[in-house]
């Protein structure tokens, strides 16, 4: 982790531009089956540690050392939320999600709330916060900047991947052109939802074939919607760290671009 600046001695100028003293700090919450609470990824994709890729997961791993590259000094600290981020086994079954899932979720939104309100705490109160979330950690950075207050969020940028609570037609959404909605509003008919003025600092990914973020619509029956997501699972496992689409680069070229100030 990079060591958050010492001080800040003024957060905003005379025109609302953010202040150097009070450079951005990066959020990155790891996705189901991921984080250090489950056992460490199989495979690393090329530029990311066996350390960060444990902590953060593969997916917002990467795009955690990418988003260092670009910044450099001007990113004042990067860290991972430390929550269960159960696996889709444990909260996916015949009869659809879980309370398990919640749970884990809950945990998490706890944890990055605090994370963030430290951050722009006195004089950086208006400090930029960088977030991402893959899988099941998308919806933790959702409903925790749902909980944020105005000002809090007024600052906050997001990329997401694989979000279990993607809708199609939102801002931010790409590559877009689907009909296909995450696993959460195909199950439970409801959808963690983003605060209009994020999202519009807000970059959604859902892969196409990605099961979590995208369930197949043309299936009706709830047996063949779950057999569906967890026989094609690998693409939300696979496509954003190690896929050919560049997903991770994107996202953390989006964070960087458009971080307030």
């Amino acid at each position: 982790m990079l060591l958050l600046a010492a001080s800040c001695s003024s957060s905003v100028t005379g025109h609302g531009r953010v202040d150097a003293s009070c450079p951005a700090v990066f959020f990155g919450a790891a996705g189901s089956g991921q984080g250090v609470h489950n056992p460490p990824p199989p495979l690393v994709p090329p530029g990311l540690g066996a350390a960060d890729a444990l902590a953060y997961g593969t997916t917002v791993g990467l795009l955690k050392a990418l988003i260092e590259r670009l910044a450099g000094a001007r990113l004042a600290s990067a860290t991972a939320v430390d929550y269960p981020a159960i696996p889709v086994t444990q909260y996916l079954g015949p009869s659809g999600l879980t309370a398990d899932l919640d749970t884990s979720e809950a945990q998490g939104v706890r944890v990055l709330l605090g994370l963030i309100r430290r951050a722009q705490t006195g004089p950086c109160a208006r400090r930029p916060v960088l977030l991402s979330g893959y899988s099941q950690g998308a919806e933790v950075v959702v409903r925790t900047v749902a909980a944020l207050t105005a000002n809090e969020r007024s600052s906050v940028v997001v990329a997401l991947f694989g979000n279990p609570s993607y809708q199609p037609g939102r801002p931010g959404d790409f590559p877009g052109h689907t009909q296909a909605a995450g696993i959460r509003p195909t199950f439970e008919h409801s959808a963690f939802t983003l605060p209009a003025d994020v999202r519009a600092r807000t970059l959604d990914v859902c892969a196409p074939g990605d099961p979590v973020c995208g369930v197949d619509p043309t299936l009706r029956s709830l047996l063949g919607r779950v057999s569906w997501v967890l026989h094609h699972v690998k693409i939300h496992e696979n496509a954003y760290a190690f896929g050919t689409a560049g997903y991770a680069a994107l996202a953390a070229r989006f964070l960087w671009e458009h971080r307030p100030g």
